[in-house]
């Protein structure tokens, strides 16, 4: 090969891997946009029988998804407000919250709650009246492995604590194995606003309210038919709220017991 055919190649193969380096970029571009394109916490509105209803889709895989009680002076927060401001301290944003699950006057929660591992409440085995006590009732938790699990409380007691980090429990279950609850009326008149929150796999999530009154089986079918979740618990009703960081607010009616969201940190922090 003489002088004039190597300097041909080595403009040649220099081309090559500019190329090469440019497609490699390119590659890096597209594929970071169609991640940011899906963000991890979703919210919509969909009519569902005439009830509008808000979803918000969360990927356990791409969240931070945790359970608020109480701030580090061990005051309640009660409310979506106090516990942005709480976390900003931090450099943390609250992408969105919502109550979860039942409490007493004193803002206790009636069933059980895990915090970071941490058992804050024990599990409520007791038969009682109310929504809560409608068998079956359930758990909502996170295992340590970041893995959703929504199941009855018989089940649930069946579990090694120490493998779940966040846990509430409510009732009555929605749905169990992709089964509506079979004390549910579908004629029944009795309707409220209602949130709960629903399993599609181990890692997806949907939390719902409806803006509008709606049945136990309403909700059930909703969550069933039209989100495809295989077990569903019900959180609690006509005071239910939610914080979404992107859109106005709706007053929140009533202080809160245990409040669940998804956090983020801060910008630039």
């Amino acid at each position: 090969m003489n002088h004039q055919q190597r300097k041909t190649m080595t403009r040649y193969v220099s081309a090559i891997l500019f190329l090469m380096t440019c497609a490699a970029v390119v590659w890096r571009l597209i594929a970071t946009s169609a991640i940011d394109a899906v963000p991890a916490v979703q919210i919509e509105q969909i009519t569902w029988q005439q009830t509008k209803v808000t979803v918000v889709r969360v990927d356990l895989r791409e969240s931070d998804f945790r359970l608020f009680w109480r701030d580090p002076q061990q005051q309640l927060y009660r409310r979506f407000e106090a516990l942005r401001a709480d976390l900003a301290k931090h450099d943390l944003s609250l992408r969105f919250a919502m109550n979860a699950g039942m409490y007493h006057a004193d803002r206790a929660p009636v069933g059980m709650l895990v915090q970071e591992g941490e058992l804050k409440a024990p599990l409520n085995t007791a038969n009682g009246t109310g929504n809560f006590f409608l068998q079956p009732n359930g758990v909502f938790a996170v295992t340590q492995a970041g893995q959703a699990v929504i199941e009855p409380t018989s089940n649930f007691a069946q579990r090694e604590l120490s493998t779940i980090r966040w846990a509430t429990q409510s009732g009555p279950m929605l749905l169990s194995n992709g089964n509506i609850n079979p004390l549910f009326n579908p004629e029944s008149n009795s309707r409220y606003i209602r949130n709960a929150v629903g399993r599609v796999d181990e890692n997806r999530l949907v939390f719902v309210i409806s803006e509008q009154p709606i049945s136990f089986y309403g909700l059930a079918s909703f969550l069933k038919n039209q989100l495809d979740c295989k077990d569903a618990l019900y959180l609690d009703g006509t005071i239910s709220g939610l914080y979404d960081a992107k859109r106005a607010q709706n007053p929140q009616l009533e202080d809160y017991g245990v409040i669940l969201g998804v956090v983020k940190s801060t910008p630039n922090h």
